[in-house]
């Protein structure tokens, strides 16, 4: 391999140091009347961090509604999978039996059978 001057090298830790890190000044805060129920660092407020920490106690209750919705997602993926192994016989005679059993659905405005051409 020869040296490319316009390579990159292959990790940020091979290029030199590109000088001083810039520092935050950092004000103390005298006034203190201001910051009574705040969170001086962020600006907000006790209430705002107490409903941080519903919102964190919600986790196990998100994280099983999406559980669910995923076996959802599964069910109605393998019912798709279904769907299209069927002949174009079973496609009528399904679409004339779901007529009988929900007047009305196909009678709407544009409304088409699931694999009917647009």
């Amino acid at each position: 391999m020869t040296n490319e001057p316009n390579k990159k090298p292959a990790s940020d830790r091979s290029r030199p140091s590109r000088g001083p890190r810039r520092l935050e000044v950092v004000k103390d805060m005298t006034d203190t009347q201001h910051t009574i129920g705040m969170d001086a660092e962020h600006g907000r407020s006790v209430q705002e961090i107490s409903h941080l920490f519903d919102v964190v106690g919600r986790e196990s209750e998100v994280i099983a509604g999406l559980a669910g919705g995923m076996d959802d997602l599964r069910a109605v993926q393998a019912a798709k999978q279904a769907l299209a192994r069927l002949s174009p016989a079973e496609v009528r005679d399904v679409l004339a039996y779901r007529r009988t059993q929900q007047p009305g659905l196909l009678s709407q405005p544009g409304a088409r059978p699931a694999g009917e051409p647009s």
